[in-house]
């Protein structure tokens, strides 16, 4: 779970129109959020994942569904509230149901940075607060029937993996410093980083994983003292961390 960017409102949705659409739903319970101009800046504000469990909505057997962060059997004059909208996943949806979140808060993806209330221990994730172990147990983000801790650890361990092999072709480099195996171990670096960034799915996880590794701190050190270690390492490195939950 990271950090949302808000999305301006569209302009689609005027006063008159969330009044027309609000009065639809109160009147025949049709899901009147079903529109493009609701849907499409949604899901480029999470980059097509599901805000909560990170899982991409937009490939095959999985689509997005409209989260209504007030639930809309309560709070119905929300129903089309644009604060109110988020991108989510069928599974977190009908475990999040109708949660009462004024009564009890959990985070918000966009107004909430989760890596205040949130750390990933054995892959598996936990509350640092209040809000954060609310959020696990209402969503179940650590639900195993979903095999979501088993999927976590499938990231980590290639992670993990990967930077085994690349710390073997640092060793090469340092042996034989062509520029063919520097352009490699670059190139090869590069990647497992952008696992770790926010527009990847569950990148709150790879992010943490990268980070905490010790061969990627010892691949990063190689890096400085050859030189290699330049702004786009550093920006990227940001990028990552923005993600980790540390």
């Amino acid at each position: 779970m990271i950090q949302l960017k808000a999305q301006p409102k569209p302009v689609e949705l005027t006063a008159s129109e969330i009044r027309k659409l609000t009065k639809e739903f109160i009147k025949t319970d049709k899901s009147v959020w079903k529109k493009d101009y609701i849907t499409k800046p949604l899901l480029a504000m999470s980059f097509d994942k599901c805000c909560f469990c990170e899982t991409k909505v937009n490939e095959e057997s999985k689509y997005m569904e409209v989260e209504h962060f007030y639930p809309k059997s309560i709070y119905k004059f929300k129903v089309v509230s644009w604060k109110n909208l988020l991108p989510i996943c069928g599974r977190c949806n009908k475990k999040k149901l109708n949660h009462d979140t004024k009564k009890e808060p959990i985070i918000h993806p966009v107004f909430d940075n989760p890596k205040l209330h949130l750390k990933l221990k054995d892959y598996r994730l936990k509350g640092i607060t209040e809000l954060g172990v609310k959020t696990v147990s209402t969503v179940k983000l650590n639900d195993s029937g979903m095999k979501l801790p088993l999927l976590r650890f499938n990231i980590g361990d290639s992670i993990h993996f990967q930077f085994d092999k690349l710390l073997k072709e640092c060793n090469s480099f340092i042996k034989n410093p062509s520029i063919e195996n520097k352009n490699d171990i670059i190139e090869f670096l590069t990647k497992i980083m952008l696992e770790g960034t926010k527009e990847k799915e569950y990148s709150a996880t790879a992010a943490t994983v990268l980070l905490e590794d010790d061969n990627y701190k010892a691949i990063k050190q190689l890096f400085i003292n050859n030189g290699l270690w330049n702004n786009e390492f550093i920006a990227l490195e940001q990028e990552v961390a923005f993600c980790a939950l540390i």
